[in-house]
């Protein structure tokens, strides 16, 4: 576009939302950390679960920002035990991690998709997350880094595994149980400017 355009549209051209930009699936992360409860939970773990396999597309327009997330079960791995707040990778052997993230793929999880909308601004915004057989929206405030090309952001959350549709999961005859509420840690890194994607 010329100068003289530019000028005559009011540079309407500049202020145009930026193209949605891909995730880059292999910097981001997702981190759920689940809680025993029942009368045995002190001989259970809490654990900490890593979903990697992420795909999506971010699409900015100044402050505001609207997000399109797919996470599959498959991609889903145990990170290891939770002990007084601090991740221990070293507690469950390579056959316990194995049988766990099985159960979760299998049983629990049944192969799922999860999918994450959201809208919002630098301060705060919404997602709701779908599940096959539920649904939660969640408030947010997210962290938000831009350096140079590379942008990253950041979010907590808690949700409830009953509003998402998935069962109360169990231990041994009753044992224990895991907590309905999980806490959710997100880190979206998005790919370079040169990899962009559509919303579909």
């Amino acid at each position: 576009m010329s100068d003289a355009k530019a000028e005559a549209t009011g540079g309407a051209a500049d202020e145009r939302p930026s193209p949605a930009r891909a995730i880059d699936g292999r910097a981001s992360r997702v981190r759920v950390r689940t809680r025993a409860t029942g009368l045995f939970a002190r001989v259970a773990h809490d654990l900490e679960l890593e979903a990697s396999e992420l795909e999506g597309t971010v699409e900015h327009d100044g402050d505001a920002w609207r997000l399109e997330l797919v996470c599959t079960v498959r991609g889903l791995r145990v990170a290891g035990v939770v002990r007084q707040g601090k991740l221990d990778r070293g507690v469950l052997s390579a056959s316990d991690v194995a049988e766990i993230e099985r159960k979760l793929k299998e049983e629990v999880l049944l192969g799922a998709r999860i999918e994450v909308r959201g809208a919002g601004d630098r301060r705060r915004g919404e997602l709701t997350v779908t599940a096959p057989r539920g649904e939660q929206k969640v408030a947010v405030s997210p962290r938000i880094t831009i350096a140079g090309a590379a942008t990253t952001a950041e979010a907590e959350a808690c949700l409830s595994l009953a509003r998402l549709g998935i069962a109360e999961i169990k231990g041994p005859l009753g044992a224990f149980k895991v907590h309905d509420e999980v806490a959710v840690r997100a880190k979206v890194v998005l790919a370079e400017c040169g990899s962009r994607a559509e919303f579909v």
